[in-house]
């Protein structure tokens, strides 16, 4: 048999130099990483991060900011200058169709117009006329024909299996004798045009009753409300099929059940309709609100599926109308649920004409819903806090104030259209003020609840009629929960709030601007001192996330990335790291007095005070990674099978996670290249320089009164700016380590992670089972864990017949190289030629094995030699065995410490026998008697046993004498 040569021509067996350790193969070493992603080093800038932003998981009830808040500081205007926080989108403002113009104009008995933000459609009714069109883009009106006049409309999904595919949503449409369901059967072509069908369900109409509904709402899960002239709250039951008791369609009361069953005219209380119908979500809580101002409450949570139970009723929000005030500026316009991420003791706000809100809870005092964890039925419905009025902004410079008609609630934000003249409205927004309280501003022991109080950039045009907040995408990226900063901390992930405004003149859409939008526009603009006024507002550190956001958005800007970087540059804005306070920089008091100075405790590490810059991005990164940095990665499918683990992480938030991460990286990198030249140019420059050059101070060269600094002093400001260096070059190595961690992960789940995990030995699996994210990024278990993992993942793409060799392996490179590095891609393609060459002959089969052996020896540390050794036997490779064995031994032991007769060397020895010569004496071993049952001969003879050229050519003791030599010649002690 032809002998096949393990080395490249001209090539010696100790001229294979070890490379950088890695994962190749089976049951590999831990791979070392670069020094910039040392798993320790990653470690340290992981609890900086988290120490440093501790104070973004402050969770602040609404309840506090409402008592922390004085009177003087609850509202202020925008800073003169910046951008409108509620800018209107001429692009999409669009007339009321010409269609409904001229019906409105032969109306006989009454008229109504309202939008449904959920698909983006807006409707009008003009007696018994109903008018459905697309507001996002001029377009013909869909009509739908009723034989009496038309009170109110609704539109919802169904519920499930009651209709037929077609019926996408239906549409309430109520009269005044009868409620009617309608199909719709909406879709977009190509152009983006809506082509809309309403469809007639005829079995779907319920009488009202003699009763006129003066409101509707509907949940996602296909449930209709409505609300009566006659006060009370109806429900419209609806269902595929009749039964012995009900119809398909039957409308239900909540409220005066008895009443229901007498003849109207034996009903002597005076009736005041229900004018809206809200429903909190998170509580499972129906409130409704009448024209008197009364308020009442349901439980949809009870121990009943559906059911509705009447609670509690607040005849009267306002006891007394204040001195001065007339009742209609006391009426209330609207009722808003409080979300539970805002707060947990209040749950419902009440909004009067004049700007006045009143805050509600369900709970009895003394009760924390905050403290008592799980569902707690409401039982009462109770004034908690109040607001003082809105203040009006000023129109055709005039102080007045508002007169509200139509109100918003939408996550923090409230909309509000005042009217300012007969049949002209404006609309109003009111914000948080996430700002910084200005200096001598009582705040009480808290920031309080500040709010903006701005006006739409553009007039809309005519009377308000209605609001609608269009429903926001679901973010790829889990957010924190938090309340205080609750905008600062999701911007990065929710996008902009926007809103559908329905005026006389027709549909517009407004936006509201996040302060990261702000700053893009003043950086856009390059408005000058509205930079250095944004950085005063909202602090160094906030400002500074802000930007980090804008440099590693997917859809950005040239100029605003330019100016953004310059921002995070310019020391006036971010500040420089600092020596703390007390730092051990002056001289005890006692030495001056002549006193003997025993010394002080030395605090522990004397961290400096980072500058806004590096706490920025702490922040930053922070909100990035901690929503999903301590969730498991998989857990266990089924009993079944407990090492089949499915994914808890969703691939599209590793994907995204990944991609901004890897952004991120990249700019650190080129930042901190920037910093390091920056402060070389700064220390060239003359002490003279830095007082006209407003640099600040001057990279530490002058004191805060502009005087130059000693050169002791300039050498210790100099610390703490290059410890901040070193923590930036730790943070980037986080970040890359964090962005490959999310790449890996993602492509396992793609390539069926739970079939992956089933491969494993039973330890690795639940080693597996219980990493999170951040054990991937920091911890050497999980590293370790991501080995098995990517050799399974290797073993089996190689088995499978027609796969891309080299693909796998280059993506894996590319993506995550401090997981599978270049040695692991080149041993990968050694172990393809090995099996490409055991499906050849000849000298197809010697090329093939000689490609390998070339490639093997290259990255001999990280081949495990017990795997590959009996392939190459197989294919009768024995001088390339002997190769491989040996340049392992001098990859372990490139010093030859072997030959040293010292307790270093005999552990040195004994690593060389265990981990490269033991596995060929057992081949060895097997060959010269092939009876032999156990270790590798065993499974050599499984799969076929070895050709009989192969056996005499080992018992002539070829390799036998050749290995001896060659391992005593340097050193090493073997016994047969």
């Amino acid at each position: 048999m032809a002998r096949v040569n393990g080395l490249p021509p001209g090539r010696s067996i100790y001229d294979a130099t070890p490379t950088t350790q890695s994962i190749a193969g089976i049951k590999a070493n831990i791979p070392v990483v670069p020094e910039s992603q040392d798993v320790d080093a990653v470690s340290r800038a992981a609890k900086e991060i988290s120490s440093t932003a501790r104070t973004d998981h402050q969770r602040i009830d609404l309840t506090d900011l409402l008592s922390q808040t004085s009177r003087e500081s609850s509202y202020s205007e925008v800073p003169a200058g910046w951008p409108a926080l509620l800018t209107q989108e001429a692009s999409i403002a669009r007339p009321m169709p010409d269609m409904v113009m001229d019906s409105q104009r032969q109306m006989q008995a009454a008229c109504f117009c309202g939008v449904f933000p959920e698909v983006e459609l807006a409707w009008a009714s003009v007696d018994n006329m109903l008018y459905v069109w697309d507001a996002s883009r001029l377009s013909v009106p869909t009509k739908w024909q009723e034989e009496q006049a038309i009170c109110c409309a609704g539109l919802t999904k169904p519920k499930p299996n009651v209709f037929q595919q077609a019926v996408q949503h239906i549409l309430v449409v109520c009269t005044t004798v009868e409620i009617a369901l309608v199909g719709v059967n909406a879709k977009r072509d190509g152009n983006g045009n809506l082509e809309m069908t309403l469809i007639n369900l005829e079995h779907f109409r319920v009488p009202s009753d003699d009763v006129m509904m003066t409101t509707t709402t509907c949940t996602p899960e296909g449930r209709i409300f409505l609300g009566g002239n006659d006060g009370h709250l109806y429900e419209l039951d609806y269902r595929n099929r009749n039964t012995w008791l009900k119809g398909r369609c039957n409308k239900v009361c909540y409220t005066g059940r008895f009443e229901a069953f007498l003849p109207r005219w034996t009903i002597f209380r005076r009736a005041t309709p229900i004018l809206q119908i809200v429903i909190d979500r998170d509580r499972q809580i129906l409130y409704t609100r009448s024209h008197s101002g009364a308020i009442m409450m349901f439980d949809m949570g009870g121990s009943r599926p559906g059911s509705v139970t009447k609670k509690a009723e607040m005849p009267r929000v306002l006891v007394d109308t204040e001195k001065g005030q007339s009742p209609a500026s006391s009426a209330l316009v609207m009722i808003a649920p409080v979300p539970s991420s805002e707060s947990a003791d209040i749950h419902l706000m009440a909004l009067t004409a004049d700007g006045r809100r009143f805050y509600l809870s369900t709970q009895p005092p003394g009760t924390s819903v905050a403290a008592a964890p799980g569902r707690r039925a409401p039982s009462v419905l109770r004034n908690v806090r109040s607001r003082s009025a809105i203040p009006a902004p000023q129109h055709q410079g005039q102080s007045r104030s508002l007169n509200i008609t139509v109100a918003l609630y939408e996550q923090g934000a409230l909309l509000l259209a005042d009217t300012i003249s007969e049949n002209n409205s404006r609309v109003v927004l009111v914000a948080r003020d996430l700002t910084t309280p200005p200096v001598g501003i009582s705040t009480g022991s808290g920031p309080g609840l500040r709010e903006y109080v701005t006006v739409i950039d553009r007039p809309t045009g005519g009377e308000v009629l209605a609001f609608g907040a269009q429903a926001l995408s679901k973010p790829l990226l889990p957010v924190m929960d938090n309340t205080i900063k609750s905008e600062l901390a999701t911007q990065h992930v929710t996008p902009a709030q926007h809103f559908m405004v329905m005026t006389t003149a027709g549909a517009t859409y407004a936006h509201k601007l996040r302060p990261v939008d702000v700053l893009e526009q003043i950086l856009r603009e390059n408005r000058g001192g509205q930079l250095e006024q944004f950085f005063a507002l909202y602090g160094a550190a906030e400002a500074s996330a802000m930007c980090y956001f804008l440099v590693t958005a997917k859809q950005k800007n040239e100029d605003v990335v330019a100016r953004a970087r310059g921002a995070l540059l310019d020391t006036r804005l971010t500040g420089e790291a600092t020596l703390p306070v007390n730092s051990g920089s002056h001289p005890h008091p006692a030495i001056h007095n002549g006193g003997f100075y025993m010394g002080e405790v030395v605090p522990e590490g004397n961290k400096p005070e980072w500058s806004g810059g590096q706490r920025g991005l702490h922040l930053y990164l922070q909100r990035l990674l901690q929503p999903s940095w301590d969730d498991k990665l998989a857990s266990a499918d089924s009993k079944a099978n407990p090492n089949s683990l499915m994914p808890k992480l969703s691939q599209d938030t590793l994907q995204e996670l990944a991609s901004r991460l890897r952004s991120l990286c990249r700019f650190l990198t080129n930042l901190a290249e920037r910093k390091k030249e920056q402060r070389r140019k700064a220390k060239a420059k003359p002490i003279s320089y830095f007082g006209h050059a407003s640099l600040g101070h001057g990279f530490g060269q002058l004191d805060s009164r502009g005087r130059p600094n000693s050169a002791a002093k300039r050498q210790r400001l100099d610390d703490p700016v290059n410890q901040e260096e070193d923590r930036l070059r730790e943070i980037t190595g986080l970040t890359s380590r964090a962005s490959q961690a999310c790449f890996l992960v993602s492509l396992l789940i793609s390539r069926q992670l739970p079939r992956l995990t089933s491969l494993l030995e039973e330890p690795w699996c639940k080693k597996v089972a219980s990493l999170s994210l951040k054990d991937v990024v920091c911890s050497k278990d999980g590293e370790d864990a991501m080995t098995q993992l990517i050799s399974v993942l290797l073993d089996q793409h190689q088995a499978s017949p027609g796969q891309d060799d080299q693909g796998l392996a280059s993506q894996l490179q590319e993506g995550c190289p401090a997981y599978f590095k270049e040695d692991d891609k080149i041993y990968y393609a050694a172990n393809a030629e090995l099996r490409r060459a055991q499906t050849v002959q000849g000298t197809a089969r010697q090329e093939a094995t000689r490609a390998a052996l070339e490639k093997l020896v290259k990255v001999a540390r990280t081949v495990e030699v017990a795997h590959v050794l009996p392939l190459l036997a197989q294919l009768g490779a024995y001088d390339g065995m002997v190769a491989l064995a040996l340049a392992k031994a001098k990859a372990l032991d490139p010093e030859t410490m072997a030959a040293q007769q010292s307790e270093a060397g005999r552990q040195a020895r004994e690593r060389r026998n265990e981990e490269c010569y033991a596995p060929v004496i057992q081949i060895l071993k097997y060959l010269v008697n092939n009876n032999l049952q156990e270790g590798t001969g065993a499974v050599l003879n499984q799969q076929g046993g070895l050709p009989v050229a192969a056996a005499e050519e080992a018992k002539a003791g070829i390799l036998w004498v050749r290995l001896h030599s060659q391992s005593a010649a340097k050193g090493s002690s073997y016994q047969s």
